[in-house]
């Protein structure tokens, strides 16, 4: 993102929601295609 000029950025952001995950939940599989970026807060564990 840092190539992004401001108004670039805010558009991103301003798409962005909130999900929540349960535990024991899996949010991502390493190796298998995806098309959503995740920022997460929290704790993970691989």
């Amino acid at each position: 993102m840092k190539n992004l000029d401001t108004s670039q950025a805010v558009e991103i952001v301003e798409c962005m929601y909130s999900v929540n995950f349960a535990t024991g939940n899996t949010i991502i599989r390493e190796g298998e295609m995806g098309s959503v970026v995740y920022v997460m807060e929290g704790e993970c564990r691989s």
